[in-house]
């Protein structure tokens, strides 16, 4: 009878044990979630930050500013669709335009979902302009 007594009683030890990792690994598993979310906001409100103030550069004519700017945001993502947009943008009104046609083609190429909308009339223009010039 004792034995069995013993028996049970680890039986339960043991199921003790593995609820109590279940729900670590559930409150671990949750954290990460946290993380992960917390992460992308705070990747978002960069994103929107680096967006606004390149946005500014632009409109106040800082053209030598925005170009460092979006730089700084390409050594840390190559491949930043703004920071290629704003670059490129950057160029084109410093009428560097062989410059800014390389960053169009890079965004384009990035991005093929604003090639028609957004990179494509800058494109032309600078096509236009080059034919002009010769």
């Amino acid at each position: 009878m004792e034995a069995q007594i013993l028996s049970t009683l680890n039986e339960i030890k043991i199921a003790v044990y593995v609820l109590l990792a279940v729900v670590v690994l559930g409150v671990v598993a949750n954290w990460i979630r946290a993380g992960i979310s917390i992460k992308n906001v705070v990747r978002k409100q960069l994103d929107d930050l680096f967006s606004e103030e390149a946005g500014n550069f632009y409109d106040e004519g800082k053209y030598d500013e925005l170009l460092a700017h979006c730089e700084e945001k390409l050594r840390e993502k190559p491949n930043h669709n703004y920071a290629l947009w704003y670059k490129a943008k950057a160029f084109y009104k410093k009428q560097e335009y062989q410059q800014a046609k390389q960053n169009f083609e890079s965004l384009a190429l990035s991005e093929p979902s604003w090639n028609e909308s957004h990179i494509k009339p800058f494109l032309d223009k600078i096509v236009e302009i080059q034919d002009k010039s010769r």
